[in-house]
C-alpha cells in the first residue's frame, strides 16, 4: 500500500546552480546542442557534502537532508527550446551543500573558488526502488544512471506555476510513497540580452515579480579548480556584473546561469528530503582581465 508523505513549502525563489562548466562553455560557443551534463557534481568527488558550516542564512539550499530531486527546465541562449531534465537522489541524513553560496544582501555579489568537485550531491545509496514524477502530460519513470536517478522529460512535461507528485514504488529504505504536490514549478525564465561591454556583463531576462529575489551565478574551472561569483538579485529583469564583481574569476569563458526557483521539504521518515523546481536561463560570457581595455560589445 503506498503512503501519502507530507510536503512543507518553503520556498518560492532563489538559488542558482550552473551546468557542467568545461563542456557547456565549448557547447554554448559552438552554437550549442540541448542536452548538458548535471548541475556541479552528483555523487562523490569532493568533501563539501560534508561541511559543517550549514548556518550560513543565505544559503537555504545548504541543509540536512536524505534526499534531494531537481526538475530543471533549462533554456541556453541560441538554442531552440528548452530542456527539461529530472535528477534525483536518496542518500542516508546528511548535510549537504550543492552550490556556492549567495550574499544575504540583495543585489550585491561575491566570489570565491574551490576544488573541482567540491559541491556535490551525495550518492543515491538508498534503495526506494523505482522512482518516477507525476507531470502535466503524463507519469515519467527516471532512469537510474551509475549513482542517482536522472531523465529527459518531454518539453510538454512541464507547466510553470504549477504542482505536480513524485512517487517511489518502494525498497528496504523507503515504503512505497506518493509525494502529492512535492515538485512546484517557477515561472518560466529566459534570457532576452547579454551585453559585454568593457569588461562588465549586462543581463536581461524575461518574466518574474520584482518582490522576488534570485541568483545569478557565473562560474569557470581552470587547473583544476572551480571559480565562482553569486549574486542575490531582484527578480526584475536586469542587472549587471561590474568588473569588480567578476575579479574572483579567471579570463576565458564563463558560463553565466540566472535561475528562478520553487523548493519544498518533503518528509522522508523521521527526517527531509529537498525538492527543488528551477527555471534556467544560460549563457557563455567573455571574462577580460582586470585592465584589460577590450571594451568591443558581443
Amino acid at each position: 500500500m503506498m503512503g501519502n508523505a507530507m510536503m512543507i513549502r518553503t520556498q518560492t525563489f532563489l538559488s542558482g546552480l550552473p551546468l557542467s562548466i568545461p563542456m557547456l562553455a565549448a557547447l554554448l560557443v559552438l552554437g550549442a546542442c540541448k542536452q548538458q551534463d548535471p548541475p556541479f557534481q552528483w555523487g562523490s568527488g569532493g568533501g563539501s557534502s560534508l561541511d559543517d558550516d550549514d548556518d550560513f542564512v543565505g544559503n537555504p539550499d545548504q541543509t540536512w537532508a536524505v534526499a534531494r530531486i531537481e526538475v530543471t527546465r533549462s533554456d541556453v541562449q541560441g538554442t531552440t527550446g528548452a530542456v527539461i531534465r529530472a535528477v534525483g537522489s536518496w542518500f542516508p541524513h546528511q548535510p549537504v551543500h550543492p552550490r556556492p553560496d549567495v550574499p544575504d544582501e540583495v543585489d550585491t555579489c561575491h566570489g570565491g573558488s574551490a576544488s573541482s568537485g567540491h559541491y556535490v550531491i551525495p550518492d543515491s545509496t538508498w534503495d526506494v526502488g523505482n522512482m518516477s514524477l507525476v507531470m502535466a502530460t503524463g507519469e515519467y519513470p527516471l532512469e537510474f544512471e551509475d549513482d542517482h536517478f536522472e531523465d529527459i522529460l518531454p518539453y510538454t512535461s512541464w507547466v510553470p506555476n504549477e504542482e505536480f507528485d513524485i512517487v517511489t514504488t518502494g525498497g528496504p529504505d523507503l515504503k512505497p510513497t506518493l509525494f502529492t504536490g512535492a515538485l512546484g514549478t517557477p515561472s518560466s525564465l529566459s534570457l532576452s540580452s547579454v551585453e559585454e561591454q568593457g569588461g562588465e556583463v549586462s543581463v536581461s531576462w524575461l518574466g518574474g515579480t520584482a518582490t522576488n529575489q534570485i541568483t545569478i551565478l557565473v562560474t569557470a574551472s581552470a587547473d583544476d579548480s572551480l571559480y565562482w561569483v553569486a549574486c542575490r538579485v531582484q527578480d526584475d529583469g536586469s542587472f549587471t556584473l561590474t568588473v569588480n564583481d567578476l575579479e574572483p574569476l579567471p579570463a576565458g569563458i564563463a558560463l553565466l546561469d540566472v535561475r528562478r526557483e520553487t523548493t519544498a521539504e518533503i518528509e522522508v521518515g523521521e527526517y527531509q528530503g529537498v525538492v527543488v523546481g528551477v527555471s534556467s536561463g544560460s549563457a557563455g560570457i567573455t571574462v577580460v582581465e582586470t585592465g584589460d581595455d577590450d571594451d568591443s560589445a558581443r
